[in-house]
């Protein structure tokens, strides 16, 4: 199952992001580990999110990403 999220960065601009199921588990791993461990994510390399770009940022580290998907 997939979701759709929509950023608007700029006007004129829309950007469209289908989240998975796992970048979904990710984000929330990610979450825990901050919230309980106070840790960054610790494997970009096995992290679903790693390919997610627009130009040089990672959609991840946008907390209005974080915020549509949690």
């Amino acid at each position: 199952m997939t979701k759709t999220i929509r950023l608007f960065p700029a006007p004129h601009l829309e950007i469209r992001i289908r989240v998975t199921d796992q970048m979904i588990t990710d984000l929330r791993e990610h979450k825990r580990l901050e919230l309980v461990l106070c840790e960054k994510w610790a494997d970009c390399n096995t992290c679903s999110w790693r390919d997610v770009k627009f130009g040089n940022v990672k959609m991840c580290e946008i907390r209005e990403v974080w915020r549509q998907v949690l």
